[in-house]
């Protein structure tokens, strides 16, 4: 959680990119002062989800900056394990 709300207020402050997920990152840290994290799970997933496009989205463009090459995209289904296979 802090390693996000990082990220987010650091992308805040190059752009407006980082505005709304620095926002629920900080909706998120006062809820957790006072509510049972168990039940904000079921009603925030989806903003769970758009911190980590947003996490995704800066790493990207921190690989662009740096000219490193981003990583190979995985095959659909790489990895997993198919059922009978020992």
């Amino acid at each position: 959680m802090v390693h996000q709300f990082w990220v987010s207020l650091v992308d805040a402050v190059r752009g407006p990119r980082g505005r709304l997920p620095l926002g629920i990152m900080l909706l998120l840290i006062q809820l957790t002062f006072g509510e049972n994290l168990d039940i904000e799970t079921s009603m925030f997933w989806p903003a769970f989800v758009l911190l980590g496009v947003h996490a995704r989205e800066t790493y990207r463009d921190t690989l662009a900056r740096r000219d490193l090459p981003r990583p190979a995209p995985r095959a659909p289904g790489a990895g997993r394990v198919s059922p009978g296979v020992a």
